[in-house]
């Protein structure tokens, strides 16, 4: 069978990832487009249309791949056959791009360096900035976090701005493939045993209850993170229940109220993550993550609704994560709207303009050296809003 193939030109690119209904098996991109920044979210929509069809994806060639990071997986490309011209000569992941011209200076490639060294060089600007040396000191358990996946991962950190970046060490590593079958138990038993690891060695806690609850589940992806402030040190661990259904997602709750005497109830017909947070004491919150509106009406103990015009409302199209503690050993910290941007290309100049746009620009000058490397470029992924702090989510790619 002869494969199908579509030329299009790159002023006519956003409206043919909008509207077409044509299916081809080439999509050849044959000019540049006004701007690559610009077309993220129509790719985006692009690959969600098809996978909601069943379509096979099509491969496309002369897209870059730096316009995306971890998500490139959700757009075929043809390989590269055309020696790399200028930027793209330093890429490690020009193998893998079928982008045969230089790539414009809006974009930042994206680095196939191994993470070991995305992260050394992330933890070194992170202590120029902060003057905390804590991300280095984390690396044997960021790699122990890794090694319990066996397998592709996105190593995800975050730095908090309010009148300055916080000196706050945070991460979250997180599976990219999701273990079915013969193989969901093991790869479940695996990241529980380095949940307790990694308790015990930042915590001095091998939270024996919480382990033995979670063991009692059938099995979810478990990402595991930390969070080092002031001297001390908790572990994140996120139980993944989108795909439950919502009784399952009640019997979850149920089992971790065994726990959490006091706990706050939840709708669950939208939640979507459960943030498990440990500490020297043992188990010290537990989060419910429930998809909804932020601008409104929210349900009672929801973070208070935010303005149609605010940024991350249209940018998300009105569409948010509440993340809620629902039960906390000690003081409650406010809860907060959580914003996926994921659609969005947010790396180099695009998330520095971000950030000076939410918060200040003497932050986003403060923060450029973390948002680029050598061996990275920072994704800005997420945004997090605590009344009037921000957190800022990064993939390192």
């Amino acid at each position: 069978m002869t494969a199908r193939r579509v030329e299009v030109a790159g002023e006519e690119l956003s409206e043919f990832l909008r509207s077409s209904a044509q299916t081809a098996d080439l999509i050849d991109v044959v000019s540049p487009p006004p701007s690559w920044p610009d077309l993220k979210p129509d790719f985006a929509r692009f690959a969600r249309r098809h996978r909601a069809t069943g379509n096979a994806r099509p491969i496309f060639r002369g897209v870059p791949v730096c316009l995306f990071g971890s998500e490139w997986s959700g757009f075929r490309s043809t390989p590269r056959t055309a020696p790399a011209r200028g930027r793209c000569t330093d890429c490690e992941a020009r193998d893998a791009c079928g982008f045969d011209r230089e790539v414009p200076v809006e974009l930042s490639p994206i680095s196939r360096a191994p993470l070991a060294r995305r992260w050394a060089e992330y933890a070194e600007s992170f202590r120029r900035i902060t003057g905390c040396d804590t991300a280095t000191g984390a690396t044997s358990v960021l790699e122990r976090i890794v090694e319990a996946y066996r397998g592709p991962v996105s190593l995800e950190p975050s730095v908090l701005l309010d009148q300055s970046i916080e000196a706050a060490l945070r991460f979250v590593v997180f599976p990219h493939r999701t273990a079915t079958g013969s193989e969901a138990i093991p790869a479940y038993e695996r990241a529980l045993a380095c949940l307790r690891e990694v308790a015990a060695a930042m915590c001095g806690n091998r939270a024996e209850e919480l382990i033995e609850a979670l063991a009692a589940l059938p099995p979810a992806p478990l990402p595991i993170g930390l969070d080092a402030r002031r001297g001390r040190s908790s572990v994140k661990a996120y139980l993944r229940v989108e795909n439950e259904r919502p009784e399952q997602r009640s019997r979850i709750l149920n089992a971790l109220s065994q726990l959490a005497p006091g706990m706050r109830r939840v709708p669950t017909a939208n939640l979507q993550m459960i943030g498990l947070v440990l500490d020297e004491g043992g188990l010290q919150a537990i989060k419910a993550y429930i998809e909804a509106r932020p601008t409104g009406p929210v349900e009672s103990g929801f973070p208070a609704p935010l303005a149609p015009e605010h940024p991350l409302v249209t940018m998300s199209q009105d569409a948010a994560l509440a993340t809620l503690d629902i039960w906390c050993r000690g003081d409650r910290r406010a809860d907060k709207w959580d914003f996926n941007l994921r659609d969005y290309y947010l790396a180099g100049d695009s998330a520095r303009r971000l950030v000076a746009r939410l918060a200040a620009p003497r932050l986003a000058d403060e923060l450029s050296p973390l948002l680029t490397g050598n061996a990275y470029r920072a994704d800005v992924v997420a945004v997090g809003l605590r009344e009037r702090a921000l957190a800022l989510y990064m993939e390192l790619n």
